[in-house]
């Protein structure tokens, strides 16, 4: 926003600032910068010694409005429309663009003035630009645009389905998958999917349903296999009934569905801080994702109370609905700073963050078209593309075309973890290359490709490539590097340890997918 704006009724503002205040005079400080206060009404000021703040005295319901510029060309125009002050917003959108729009107040026809980031600047119309640029903290530098509505066109919208553009698996190949997915379904899933965190549980049930989702696509080239089908079903059954170790609640005072551990044990972060809205983004999402994949493969099995418990974790996590009187809408979607802000009602030391997963985590609106036997619909093509822009913009860092963070951060390839006031690169586990990278390659699905091209992957596989360790994180790497080095991928993948998340035979199938369009069927029998 170009100004900071704040309502006082019968109060006494106070101006702190981080230089010293020795006059009010008109000029710039000793940054550089100019500070300008703008009253509404007529303020009365009263003077006040070098150690205790400025105070200046509003009427009763002033509206004092605060902006810093460096630059004494933008004074004209940030005068002339001080008066127009943003109070609401509303987003709407269809099929390649969305609209936000401005609810203002003392609108005089000169329209609101507001900073855009780089991702809106490139696809924004309807907003007359300005001159007038400015620093963010995390997303870089902002420009001006003028109007009460912004139109932003996203022509790229997601292709992503829920296997790889080259779904068949070679027939020199076939072998070593199809003994992957053998092993795979002589496992217990209903056992390996009963953990005491709804995390964990729903990262098994999303890595089984992957596996009965190749098991069952003639597209792949593999046999049928129905009991896959019926063991994911059997999985998920404690959930559709809540009798899984850690039952969910509803939330009546922020309205959302919530793990009961919190209210049990009083452990504020049992769950990840699940009772406390932290990261319900990516805990529901292995839970959606694998209704949608039973929804496609069964749609008859239990199909009115699978579609009432999935459409209320949708609801709880990506709402498109502003009349829904029983969750908020977009909770955990930001229309504005995009991809995907994580909110929560724990106190936070830093601003809201951002802890850069892969786009595929956000399979709320996705998984409504599986729910309704639609490959997609224009909503949820439309919030795929508005995460994976800004996704690929601003949480990654490929070296030639970056902007938004200094040039001495650049040689990270990724940003860790990206909160609102400032860039960490790390993580809440670990700070070794391969956690910091590795919780950004997660879940390993075609989404995956939509953000990280393949010409990015290169790029960072030189930073990490000696890093590759001898655990569970090898087979996300890899499963990662398959997207520009296949052939190595799948020779590395038969014998990594895997991720809790990972199953063999869908590490195998991605890489020999992926093979497909890169040669490694012609060889594939040699070090196999």
């Amino acid at each position: 926003m170009a100004y900071a704006t704040a309502v006082y009724s019968n109060l006494t503002p106070q101006l702190h600032s981080d230089s010293a205040i020795v006059s009010i005079n008109g000029q710039g400080m000793s940054t550089g910068q100019l500070c300008r206060l703008r009253p509404q009404r007529q303020p009365h000021a009263e003077a006040a010694r070098h150690a205790q703040p400025r105070r200046i005295r509003y009427p009763h319901g002033s509206h004092p409005r605060r902006q810093d510029s460096a630059a004494s060309n933008a004074q004209e125009v940030l005068d002339d429309h001080a008066r127009v002050i943003p109070e609401s917003v509303s987003v709407s959108g269809s099929s390649g663009k969305y609209q936000i729009v401005w609810n203002v107040t003392n609108d005089d026809g000169k329209g609101v003035l507001m900073y855009a980031y780089p991702h809106h600047q490139s696809s924004i119309s309807s907003a007359q630009p300005t001159n007038l640029t400015l620093a963010s903290a995390t997303h870089g530098p902002m420009k001006a645009y003028i109007g009460n509505m912004w139109t932003l066109t996203k022509p790229d919208l997601s292709t992503a389905s829920w296997l790889p553009r080259n779904a068949a698996v070679p027939k020199a190949l076939l072998q070593p998958v199809t003994d992957a997915l053998d092993a795979d379904l002589r496992q217990d899933w209903t056992y390996d999917c009963d953990r005491a965190t709804n995390y964990f549980s729903g990262k098994a049930l999303q890595k089984w349903a992957l596996v009965a989702l190749i098991s069952n696509r003639p597209e792949t080239g593999l046999a049928a296999r129905p009991n896959a089908v019926q063991k994911l079903k059997d999985a998920l059954a404690p959930f559709l009934g809540n009798v899984q170790q850690d039952p969910f609640n509803y939330d009546a005072t922020y309205k959302g569905v919530v793990a009961r551990c919190r209210i049990t044990s009083g452990d504020a972060g049992c769950e990840f801080g699940h009772t406390h809205y932290n990261d319900h983004h990516f805990h529901q999402g292995y839970l959606i994702a694998t209704a949608a994949v039973i929804k496609m493969l069964d749609p008859a099995w239990r199909s009115d109370e699978l579609n009432a418990w999935t459409e209320a974790l949708i609801r709880d996590v990506n709402n498109p609905l502003a009349t829904d009187n029983y969750f908020p809408q977009f909770r955990y979607f930001d229309w504005f700073a995009g991809p995907v802000a994580l909110p929560s009602a724990a106190p936070l030391t830093d601003a809201t963050k951002n802890r850069t997963r892969n786009p595929s985590t956000s399979s709320g609106p996705q998984a409504l078209g599986a729910l309704n036997q639609q490959h997609g619909s224009p909503l949820s093509e439309l919030t795929a593309a508005k995460r994976a822009g800004p996704h690929r913009e601003r949480l990654l860092l490929p070296p030639r075309r970056q902007r938004k963070h200094p040039p001495n951060f650049t040689p990270n390839r990724v940003t860790g973890i990206h909160f609102e006031d400032k860039v960490d690169y790390t993580t809440y586990f670990g700070r070794t290359l391969w956690e910091v990278h590795g919780i950004q390659m997660m879940p390993m699905t075609p989404a995956l490709e939509e953000a990280r091209a393949a010409t990015f992957v290169r790029e960072e596989w030189e930073r990490i490539r000696g890093a590759a360790p001898e655990n569970g994180w090898a087979s996300v790497l890899w499963m990662n590097q398959a997207i520009v080095d296949a052939d190595a991928a799948f020779t590395r993948l038969q014998a990594a340890e895997l991720d809790g998340g990972i199953a063999r035979a869908w590490a195998l199938y991605w890489a020999a997918a992926h093979g497909a369009q890169s040669g490694i069927a012609a060889n594939a029998t040699q070090g196999l």
